[in-house]
């Protein structure tokens, strides 16, 4: 085996180094090996250059063969978009280091930094650079069918599948994405501000002016010079005029053009900081209202423990149910301060600029020229005129770049996580197609009051329709362990033992007398079927769903506390397919349903279990009837 790597350009130049690196994947002493044959030397087609790796399995880089001092390795670090320093994660082959551990749940830096997507690593030996891309691909979906996904979230809420807390450097061309991202932009903003406002200053200040002295025929005499007495001399009807006389004029002459053609960037730049403070102070507004509201859970619960904590008849376990839903209240709690702290800084900052930038466009210098002036590039333009486009087009430039140079753009989030939103949002999608809807809140409405930071909140829920039933469909919320502390937080729903968070509840109501009638417990797991139900025995899924089982629910009625001891009408695990598994498994836990997108031809796409689950919903609005 030849221990040359070819490192080919897209002239089809080859250039062979002296060593051959691979990567390896799997468990310990059992890896998989990838030998990394091709690469290229030109950054923008590292994408022609792509090795597939499984998510969530353990992977490293390694080097083998004989080679002169070091080689560099450039990792395409992920990055919080808080994080200052936005470099790479470098690493040094050596002849005593050969090996580079990139992924190893418990052991490398976060448990799962690695979301399915393109990664760009760099080789940089005796000062030239070599490229390739790995590409994460989803454990238990095919690539085809995580896009589909992709598509069908961002027609729900556009950007939902991005992380905002983490970027990544990448090829634009992978991603296709074409629209822009608010927190990316408002950090660039941020980090170019102190430019932006030099910027204007400068043109406003040193714009350069000249003077241009014309004649006009005027009644007043003013001020005489050469050329007004040569025009009295030559023309005697102005001489005999009563004070008529050719007068000089000083006219200023202001960079008309590149006035113009700025005011169309400065308008621009203007609206685009408009749509930015209202993102925000709408996210803003949603944060401040949900710190009020969990203040207030938390000093209740407070005045609920002075009653428990002093009282010998409860059990330690139940003191110690109000002690952790009262700890987990105020870390959400700190969570939200520290958000709203920061989206108030931003909201300053983005405010402070946008006065800055409003008050030359309106009263200014740029007033003298109106909106409907046609722009065009100034001939000579001013060194100043420059350095201001340049200042405000440098954002414009990036996104036009795209898949011409990197930069940092987000990256999805986790396959588990988008999975527990593509269930959500098809859920919602098959009660509309039963005919539910809500005329007076429209779904979408509904859904983005719950969207904070591109993230669906804890707690979210909908609220649908049709003439005989109404019906919630709760995510991810917080089952209490106590019916007080459940009524407090008007979620009704408790249990005897500690807190739980079903991923999915669906709620019936009676439309007519408003009443409880019951409800659906789903549990989604994006993991293989054995991992989720075993035949003898239980797994933590099965364990999980047993529990839901017990839940209670509790509400006031005429002043009287009144309880639904069995509530639970079904449980069901959705999870994404198995080929040795029925499509549907009845267990003593609850029912198992393959639920996950199939291509059908080239662009259409069957939704597999969409119909049990239908059945399921069915049947169990029949029983409550």
């Amino acid at each position: 085996m030849s221990t040359n790597i070819a490192v080919t350009e897209i002239s089809n130049e080859a250039i062979y180094l002296p060593f051959l690196l691979s990567i390896r994947i799997g468990t310990r002493g059992k890896e998989d090996k990838i030998q990394l044959n091709t690469l290229t030397s030109k950054s923008k087609d590292a994408y022609l250059f792509t090795y597939e790796i499984q998510e969530l399995k353990r992977f490293f880089f390694q080097i083998e063969g004989e080679f002169d001092g070091k080689v560099t390795f450039i990792w395409n670090n992920l990055y919080h978009f808080q994080q200052e320093n936005l470099d790479d994660q470098q690493y040094i082959f050596t002849n005593e280091n050969r090996k580079i551990l990139i992924y190893e749940h418990g052991k490398t830096e976060n448990a799962y930094p690695w979301r399915c997507g393109y990664y760009e690593f760099c080789i940089k030996y005796q000062e030239q650079r070599y490229f390739g891309m790995v590409k994460i691909i989803p454990k238990n979906l095919e690539y085809d069918q995580l896009e589909w996904m992709h598509e069908n979230l961002n027609q729900q809420i556009n950007g939902i599948m991005n992380d905002s807390q983490y970027f990544k450097k990448s090829s634009a061309t992978l991603t296709q994405n074409g629209t822009m991202y608010f927190w990316p932009i408002i950090r660039f903003i941020e980090a170019n501000e102190e430019r932006l406002l030099v910027a204007i200053q400068q043109f406003k200040s040193k714009l350069k002016r000249k003077q241009k002295k014309e004649y006009e025929l005027q009644r007043k005499v003013k001020k005489l010079d050469f050329t007004t007495l040569r025009w009295n001399l030559m023309h005697p009807a102005i001489s005999n005029a009563t004070n008529l006389t050719m007068q000089p004029v000083l006219l200023e002459e202001n960079y008309i053009d590149e006035i113009k053609y700025a005011k169309n960037k400065v308008r621009k730049f203007i609206l685009t900081i408009e749509t930015l403070l209202a993102f925000v102070k709408y996210e803003l507004v949603k944060d401040t209202k949900k710190m009020e509201q969990i203040d207030f859970q938390v000093q209740d619960i407070e005045k609920m423990m002075q009653n428990v904590v002093g009282n010998g008849s409860i059990t330690e376990r139940e003191k110690a149910k109000y002690r952790q839903s009262k700890l987990l209240k105020e870390m959400e709690l700190d969570k939200l301060k520290i958000s709203v702290t920061e989206k108030n800084r931003i909201t300053s900052s983005l405010e402070s600029l946008y006065e800055v930038y409003f008050r030359e466009y309106t009263l200014g210098i740029f007033r003298i020229t109106s909106d409907t002036h046609t722009s065009k590039y100034p001939t000579s333009p001013s060194k100043v005129f420059l350095n201001f486009i340049h200042s405000l087009s440098l954002f414009d430039k990036k996104v036009k770049e795209y898949g011409k140079k990197q930069m940092l753009l987000p990256v999805y989030k986790p396959t588990f996580l988008l999975y527990e939103y593509f269930v959500y949002f098809s859920i919602c999608s098959i009660f509309l197609k039963m005919g539910f809807n809500n005329p007076n809140d429209p779904l979408d409405e509904q859904i983005l009051m719950h969207i904070k930071d591109d993230e669906l909140m804890d707690g979210a829920n909908v609220k649908l329709e049709n003439k005989d039933w109404v019906i919630d469909l709760v995510y991810n919320e917080i089952i209490e362990g106590s019916p007080q502390v459940s009524l407090l937080k008007g979620t009704n729903f408790f249990s005897g033992e500690e807190s739980k968070k079903p991923d999915i509840r669906l709620d019936f109501y009676k439309k007519k007398s408003a009443e409880f009638a019951g409800s659906i417990i789903f549990e989604i797991k994006y993991s293989p079927m054995f991992n989720i139900f075993q035949p003898v025995g239980n797994t933590k899924a099965m364990e999980q769903m047993y529990k839901y089982w017990g839940l209670k629910y509790v509400e006031r009625v005429n002043g009287k506390l009144s309880y639904v001891r069995k509530p639970i009408q079904e449980v069901i695990c959705l999870y994404p397919g198995s080929n040795v598994h029925r499509k549907v498994l009845e267990a003593g836990c609850g029912t198992y349903i393959q639920f996950y997108p199939k291509k059908k031809g080239e662009d259409h796409y069957e939704l597999i279990g969409e119909k049990e689950l239908l059945e399921i919903i069915n049947r169990t609005i029949v029983n409550l009837l």
